[in-house]
This record gives structure tokens, C-alpha cells and sequence, in this order.
């Protein structure tokens, strides 16, 4: 037995424990969270992909390829030749006299928006131009001729929420339709391309202003706007494709008005 005052000898024992050695500091203060940057770098790159995903999300090949030429311009250091010639279109269209009242030019990424207001430009219940409104519009196609004539063409009717029956047109569809169409056929009587040419007739389905107001009554100053012939001009695609009902049904976005110049006096 072993005496309990009796020292007990320093054996080799300490040798069989781990050793535990200190793990020296960084420099620089020891932050371990340098791994976080590029981890956001990498959500913000991923977010960014989705939200262009999103922004060009169209049924209309057109539209589409349109954007990815913009990109691809764009990320090449290139300028937009006909975005350029569009802006010039743009100012030029704006310089129009007796442009007050009469239309209203809107700039958007797909190219331009000549609202023309209807009661100006057709008899009541009539599809013919007048003969005003026909120079008027001959001057609209002589500046995109000598601008920019490389660009497709769509003119949309709109109409009020005024039924119409008479022999000619039976409803507001086929009066819409037929007033955008004596437009279309306008541009093609001067050269335009044909394949590049749409004419859509909207009724009174597509109003900008409220035809009626809360208690049901006619606000006859909103269905005079309503009354109206949208005239866009939109960037052709560099390559050949064909126009998708995604252009008729694309909502609009990012729209600038071009308020027209004052017409200068005689």
C-alpha cells in the first residue's frame, strides 16, 4: 500500500496527453467574414439575371429580339443607330405645326406613339380622311420618310362607348378597324413595306379616359379622347422576324411625352 503521506513520485504520465497548441492570430484583425462580399456578389448577379428574365418576358418576337440587340450593343461598347434616328424622329414629329390639340408624341423603348385625335381627322361615323387630316398625315409620313423609314408601322382605333349601327359599320369594331386601316393603306401608298404594316381596330375597349363617370352619366369630354387613332412607330428588328400579336397586346411602359413646340407665328 501506498502511504497517504507519502509523496507520490512524478511519473511519465503528462507525455501521454494531447498536446494543445495555440492557433496564431490573423493579421489584419482576424475578420473571417471576408467570404460574405462574394456571396452577395453572386444573390445581387442571380437577382439581376431574373429581373432581366422578367423585363423580357414578351410573347412578341420582335419585342424580344429588339432588347437583346440592345444588350448586345450595349455590352459591345456600340451606339444605337436607330435609336438615334428614333429621338431625332421624335423631335422632328414634334416641330409639326398645328400639332397643339391635334396630337401628342410619346417616346417609349420600343420607339414612338403619335396619338392623333379622331374628331379632327374623320367625319362623324365615317372612315375617309379629311381632306386636312389628309395633308396632316402626308406630313407625318414625309418626316418618318426623310428620318427614319426604316421601322414598322402600327395604327390602333379606338372609339367611344357609343354604339354605332349603321349600314356601313355595324358596330364600333368594323369602324375602328376600317379607320386604322385608311391609315395603313396611306404609308403603303407611299413605299412602305407591307410586312411591316399592322392595322387593329379596338372598339371601345381600350379607353384612356373613363367614358362615364360614378353615377353612370356620359362625360362627353373623355369620349372625344377616346375617339382616337394611335399611330406607333416601332424599331425593326435587324433580322427578319414576323410581327406577334405580342405588339398589339404589349403594355405600355417607360413613356415620355414629347410636348409639341409652339407653331411659330406669321
Amino acid at each position: 500500500m501506498v502511504d497517504d503521506n507519502e509523496e507520490i513520485e512524478n511519473t511519465d504520465f503528462e507525455d501521454d496527453l494531447p498536446v494543445i497548441r495555440s492557433v496564431p492570430k490573423k493579421s489584419g484583425g482576424g475578420d473571417d467574414s471576408g467570404w460574405l462580399m462574394s456571396y452577395a456578389d453572386l444573390m445581387t448577379l442571380l437577382a439581376c439575371f431574373f429581373i432581366l428574365m422578367m423585363a423580357f418576358a414578351n410573347y412578341d418576337p420582335a419585342t424580344f429580339q429588339r432588347k437583346a440587340e440592345l444588350m448586345a450593343k450595349y455590352f459591345h461598347g456600340d451606339n444605337d443607330i436607330s435609336e438615334d434616328k428614333m429621338t431625332k424622329l421624335a423631335v422632328e414629329l414634334s416641330t409639326i405645326s398645328n400639332m397643339d390639340n391635334v396630337t401628342k408624341v410619346l417616346q417609349h423603348d420600343e420607339g414612338l406613339d403619335v396619338i392623333m385625335n379622331v374628331q379632327t381627322f374623320f367625319d362623324l361615323g365615317e372612315a375617309t380622311l379629311t381632306s386636312d387630316a389628309d395633308k396632316f398625315v402626308q406630313i407625318i409620313i414625309d418626316k418618318i420618310k426623310s428620318t427614319h423609314k426604316d421601322v414598322r408601322i402600327l395604327v390602333e382605333g379606338h372609339t367611344d362607348d357609343i354604339p354605332i349601327h349603321s349600314r356601313k359599320f355595324p358596330s364600333n369594331w368594323e369602324l375602328s378597324a376600317a379607320r386604322a386601316s385608311t391609315i395603313v393603306r396611306k404609308f403603303e401608298s407611299n413605299g412602305f413595306d407591307r410586312n411591316y404594316l399592322v392595322a387593329v381596330g379596338y372598339g371601345e375597349t381600350k379607353p384612356a379616359y373613363p367614358n362615364e363617370d360614378k353615377d353612370g352619366n356620359p362625360i362627353k369630354e373623355n369620349q372625344a379622347k377616346n375617339r382616337r387613332i394611335v399611330l406607333r412607330i416601332l424599331h425593326k428588328p435587324e433580322q427578319e422576324v414576323q410581327m406577334g400579336l405580342g405588339v398589339l397586346f404589349k403594355a405600355q411602359s417607360n413613356v415620355e411625352e414629347i410636348k409639341p413646340k409652339a407653331a411659330p407665328s406669321k
